[in-house]
């Protein structure tokens, strides 16, 4: 940038223009062509009063006036009069595109097929000289002629309508990507919207979600190929334009799918995030789009994924899938190493929990480890431990131990509570009413001793103190159960050996710890 001031007549260069350049040469000229178009406009209105010119003369006129002027643009282009050409040109494209638009609506001089066929022509011609003038301008007036277009096609043919928009954002996202004019790609998304608002009335589930997911992929793959063509990395504009698409896309999909039920819908928004999730992978390959694309594509699957479970299922197939999806996101956030993508997995777990919680309080099995609930439930189990196992491989961070130590002891817990569910309800349908209470507890007490010994023996051949831990915590509220509980129900004789050999049981397994407390406790993991 220069700046410089001369003695007498000062002659100010801002941004490496002279103030008369900008003002003169350019503003005077865009104002100027401005006055002339609502010159014109006023001309037309007092000829029609006075009755001068037929309509037919008046569209003529306009029309010649407007290639005039692209004319003069042109000659003033190779002049190298470069932003004076750049304001004809544009001003004869607004003239061409307001006589044709003339000629249909206010005189019916034309049809709405001749009148389409001519705005797509002055469409291209406007495409055509902004490419040739490199003027982003032109380019906008062409796209918004574009997008006029679909007016002038019937209201009953959204196939016709959708398919001329596809063509023309395909061309104008190809016009952007090749002078790099961004800016084209928003004003698109909005006349993209703008025409499905429009014929979605019209169309079928099938034509409506068809041509709107075209749509949604083709403007989702925008800033990918923008940071290949221009060798950039992706910004946080670039990011905001991925999540318009997507709640658009969103909103789309939810009313084309309205009448099909919930059941469609959720399986729409788990595509969707599946697809999102492809893109994620897609965006963390390459450096030039893995911040903050990577974020925002997997922001968005989790979102569609997790909406979607509620959409499919109902109660712990919800949770199942919720704690699936949290699994999976644990282990990419750690491997990333991503505190958000971490925290949003934990958020999930814990909220699949805390419904499986409610979930399992409530429920009557009304056959042993086979009803879908249960089934359901056992899987969740299993998620949990699946998930403790991905975190402790997805990297060497302090996190890892507490996180999968944490999981590891919930998923315990859960299944602790899910067999005294389901032994507790098989009592009830095996056993005589009045001999209920009484097995139910020896029952309880069995299962509870049995996960508590199985919890002691893994922890110490795995050499985790956390399982014996919470084997110990577990046998020892089983004992408090039983002595103050289960035993008295017995008779005296029974009641005596129960109390003899529970305490031989307890001093031999004291005995057992400090024989072999180093190989019992090793090296904790």
């Amino acid at each position: 940038m220069s700046q410089r001031k001369t003695n007498g007549a000062d002659d100010i260069s801002v941004y490496g223009t002279s103030i008369e350049d900008n003002v003169v040469g350019t503003w005077f000229a865009r104002v100027g062509v401005l006055a002339l178009l609502i010159g014109a406009a006023f001309g037309y209105r007092y000829a029609v009063d006075q009755g001068l010119i037929d309509p037919a003369a008046r569209v003529t006129l306009g029309a010649v006036s407007g290639f005039a002027l692209i004319g003069w643009g042109h000659i003033a282009r190779r002049r190298e009069w470069i932003n004076f050409a750049h304001a004809l040109s544009a001003g004869g494209v607004a003239m061409l595109y307001l006589s044709v638009l003339a000629a249909q609506f206010t005189f019916d001089l034309i049809s709405p097929a001749q009148a389409l066929t001519l705005l797509s022509g002055v469409a291209l011609l406007s495409a055509w000289l902004a490419i040739g003038y490199d003027s982003l301008p032109l380019a906008i007036m062409a796209t918004l002629g574009g997008f006029m277009n679909p007016y002038f096609m019937a209201t009953d043919d959204p196939i016709a309508a959708m398919t001329y928009v596809v063509g023309v954002d395909l061309g104008v996202v190809c016009l952007a990507f090749y002078k790099r004019w961004a800016s084209l790609n928003k004003l698109a998304l909005a006349g993209t919207v703008v025409i499905t608002v429009i014929v979605a009335p019209q169309a079928s589930v099938v034509e409506g979600l068809g041509f709107t997911s075209v749509l949604w992929i083709l403007f989702t793959v925008i800033p990918f190929v923008q940071a290949t063509r221009e060798d950039r990395n992706v910004g946080p504009i670039d990011a905001g334009l991925e999540a318009a698409v997507a709640f658009l896309y969103l909103g789309a999909g939810l009313y084309f799918l309205d009448p099909s039920g919930p059941v469609e819908r959720g399986i729409f928004a788990l595509v969707a995030g599946g697809i999102y999730a492809l893109f994620a992978v897609l965006a963390y390959s390459d450096d030039r789009t893995r911040v903050p694309l990577t974020v925002i594509m997997a922001a968005l699957s989790v979102g569609f994924i997790t909406l979607a479970a509620p959409l499919i299922a109902d109660g712990p197939v919800v949770h199942l899938i919720w704690a699936v999806e949290g699994a999976v996101l644990l282990y990419i956030g750690g491997v990333m190493d991503d505190v958000l993508a971490r925290s949003a997995a934990a958020a999930l777990i814990v909220v699949g929990l805390i419904g499986t919680v409610d979930t399992m309080a409530a429920y009557v099995p009304d056959r042993l480890l086979v009803t879908p609930t249960s089934v359901a439930i056992g899987a969740q189990v299993a998620v949990l431990y699946l998930t403790a196992w991905l975190v402790s491989r997805s990297g060497d961070d302090e996190w890892q131990r507490p996180i999968t130590q944490a999981v590891l002891v919930t998923a315990s817990v859960l299944t602790l509570g899910w067999l005294t569910q389901e032994a507790r309800f098989e009592v009830i349908r095996r056993v005589h009413v009045a001999e209920i209470y009484a097995t139910t507890q020896f029952v309880l007490s069995a299962v509870w001793l049995s996960y508590s010994t199985a919890l002691l023996v893994a922890g110490v051949a795995f050499k985790q103190r956390w399982a014996r831990y919470l084997g110990l915590a577990i046998f020892g509220f089983t004992l408090m159960k039983m002595v103050t509980v289960d035993l008295w129900q017995l008779e005296i004789l029974q009641r005596t050996i129960a109390f003899v050999g529970l305490g031989v049981l307890m001093i031999g397994c004291s005995f057992m710890y400090n024989r072999f407390r180093e190989l019992i406790v090793g090296t904790d993991g």
